[in-house]
């Protein structure tokens, strides 16, 4: 892969663990979250209500972050790659920290709306272009692929398994 100059080691790597991040903490989120639904101290939720109550958290997150798709290239160009990738990283984080102590199903929608316009701003991320060469942004951007990929897979095997044992 052909790199801009300056472009460190470190540079080159965060461009698939981005991915490997966002992917492992989005089915993390979506796991706890049917946990939490379900749980008799959450919001007890019935079985049959589970997939209906999801997918009107999933709708509503993703909705929302699709008006927040507008300015996400702005807001790289006007406060810089690092404030941006910053906070959307802590917003990632307090989300799936706070998504037990949420009070009510619609708060819960309101977390999920977070963790949707967190994802969104990191997986929008400028970076290809300010590393990489434009001859070698395929390579790139399949490097970002293979992070993808490597988060689902730690997702279907440490997660799901976590799950499994907890029974969850």
């Amino acid at each position: 892969m052909s790199v801009k100059r300056d472009t460190t080691t470190a540079n080159v790597w965060a461009l698939p663990m981005i991915y490997v991040v966002t992917t492992a903490a989005g089915a993390y989120y979506n796991a706890q979250q049917v946990g939490i639904l379900k749980s008799p101290d959450f919001f007890n939720v019935p079985q049959s209500e589970i997939g209906r109550t999801q997918s009107k958290i999933m709708f509503w997150g993703l909705l929302i972050s699709c008006f927040f798709s507008f300015f996400v290239g702005a807001l790289f160009d006007i406060c810089g790659r690092k404030p941006v990738l910053t906070v959307a990283y802590a917003v990632l984080v307090s989300v799936i920290l706070t998504m037990p102590y949420v009070p009510t199903i619609n708060w819960l929608i309101v977390n999920r709306i977070g963790l949707t316009i967190a994802i969104q701003f990191l997986h929008a991320h400028p970076l290809v272009i300010d590393y990489v060469k434009s001859e070698s942004r395929g390579k790139a951007n399949a490097a970002q692929n293979v992070g993808n990929l490597i988060g689902e897979a730690f997702a279907m095997i440490v997660l799901i398994q976590i799950q499994i044992s907890l029974a969850i």
